[in-house]
């Protein structure tokens, strides 16, 4: 009966009731509490059927679920990753050898390119007016 235990903490931190977690209605908040329900279980070890029966969702539903947070972890991942990474490699290379040679973090070696680039861009507009 783990999975009880599992739904009711979604029912307490969701301040939803049963019903309304198990229904078919689509608001926004009850969505939310769903795809929580099916990664904690999913956590917990259940399998995708098991958590389409206990939320009485079709199978492809908790699917959905799962695989939204899947994808929202990939944005997360890419969000946090270092600016190299957007970098071609040539440049990359620059880049972490300018910050090495100057003993600096390479975010500051970026930074400080992109504002030389935004004050040469704005020179230009202005020579051509």
């Amino acid at each position: 009966m783990r999975n009880v235990k599992i739904i009711n903490s979604v029912l307490l931190d969701h301040g939803i009731c049963r019903e309304d977690l198990l229904g078919r209605s689509r608001l926004t908040q009850l969505v939310e509490a769903r795809k929580d329900a099916a990664c904690r279980l999913s956590d917990a070890g259940y399998s995708r059927g098991m958590i389409a029966r206990f939320l009485k969702r079709d199978h492809h539903t908790i699917v959905y679920y799962l695989d939204g947070r899947v994808q929202q972890m990939k944005n997360e991942k890419d969000r946090n990753r270092s600016p190299l990474y957007w970098l071609e490699p040539h440049v990359r290379q620059a880049v972490q050898e300018a910050a090495a040679c100057e003993g600096v973090p390479v975010r500051d070696i970026i930074a400080r390119w992109v504002a030389d680039r935004a004050g040469w861009e704005s020179a230009q507009k202005v020579r051509a007016a």
